[in-house]
């Protein structure tokens, strides 16, 4: 009977024992359960927060790029994309081509000649176009010397004198700047929009086209 009853409780200790081990067990894994789902939940919220801090980096990271960018335009368009050039002033000062263009304004590029019956008719109307729009825009008139013998600084001076025209001429010396310019016929005026985009016109312009491209950038 003794041996029984210690059997009995040999048994009740065991299985009691294997009882206490396996709660502890299950309470401690529920315990790294729920220390793994506050880990998930952390990180989820880190990467929320990461998440909604990103636009206004990108944002501000995008406006900074748009900044560079405008600043390499506007710089790219404050010369106009043409060779580079030398003309004279009329009291014999060299000056070269882009410097009349680096303000940022569209310009207005005519090469002409005394001697040529178109460009003296265009001439009235430069001069009308100078005194009402020279503040708003770049008026580069350049006399082609040497398109012919008698193309002079003299003769354009007198053309000029004889006809009251009074706007800035400028003087292609050694005719670097027809030849870079291509110059094939007279007059050649080419115009460069407030954009930057350029329109060439070889001949003779109207003086309707000439007052339309001003008033579109004005």
């Amino acid at each position: 009977m003794k041996r029984l009853l210690f059997l009995a409780l040999a048994l009740l200790l065991v299985f009691g024992g294997a009882f206490f081990i396996q709660e502890s067990q299950k309470e401690s894994g529920q315990a790294e359960l729920a220390q793994l789902a506050s880990q998930e939940a952390s990180s989820e919220s880190q990467i929320q927060e990461a998440a909604s801090a990103s636009p206004s980096q990108t944002s501000e990271t995008s406006q900074d790029g748009s900044n560079q960018s405008d600043e390499s335009d506007a710089e790219t368009k404050s010369v106009p994309k043409i060779p580079n050039s030398q003309v004279m002033t009329a009291d014999g000062q060299e000056v070269d081509l882009h410097s009349l263009m680096t303000n940022g304004k569209p310009t207005i590029i005519n090469v002409w000649a005394a001697w040529c019956p178109p460009c003296q008719e265009e001439m009235p109307y430069f001069q009308t176009a100078y005194d009402q729009y020279k503040d708003q825009f770049n008026f580069i008139i350049i006399d082609g010397l040497a398109s012919k013998p008698s193309e002079t600084m003299e003769t354009a001076q007198a053309f000029l004198a004889d006809n009251n025209l009074t706007l800035p001429v400028y003087y292609d010396v050694n005719r670097s700047t027809q030849i870079k310019l291509g110059m094939n016929i007279f007059p050649t005026t080419i115009l460069f929009d407030k954009d930057g985009n350029r329109q060439r016109i070889n001949g003779q312009i109207s003086q309707d086209q000439l007052m339309a491209f001003l008033e579109a950038n004005s």
